[in-house]
């Protein structure tokens, strides 16, 4: 029998998807995520809420396929944002001191404007 994936989410990831199960009570979301942030077993889980295994089963499941259409959306949104980029260009999300972005946004809009007249960078 193959061995299903661990289904695990970041903090950040499952905040995301919260609003996106507004059918879910605030005992169920936490239940998820104690499942799929924290790495709690779901029975260890069900016994601390007082709810059923098949309760908690039932939530992760909810969260985990939002999470996957959530991921889904944000691909094609990069898919579609780079479609509209000059040739060579990439989208990505980057993290670093504020000076640095700020340079760097500075060479992008550089960079965009010799694009959009035809130079090469």
């Amino acid at each position: 029998m193959p061995k299903t994936l661990h289904r695990s989410l970041t903090p950040a990831e499952f905040h995301a998807c919260v609003p996106l199960v507004p059918q879910l009570s605030p005992e169920r979301v936490s239940a998820a995520r104690a499942v799929l942030v924290d790495d709690e077993k779901q029975v260890e889980v069900a016994n601390r809420y007082g709810i059923t295994r098949q309760a908690v089963n039932g939530s992760v499941k909810a969260m985990w396929e939002i999470f996957q259409s959530y991921q889904a959306a944000k691909q094609i949104e990069v898919d579609m944002t780079e479609a509209a980029l000059p040739p060579g260009w990439r989208v990505a999300t980057v993290a670093a001191p504020g000076e640095m972005l700020d340079r760097l946004r500075v060479d992008a809009a550089a960079a965009a404007a010799a694009a959009a007249a035809g130079i090469e960078c």
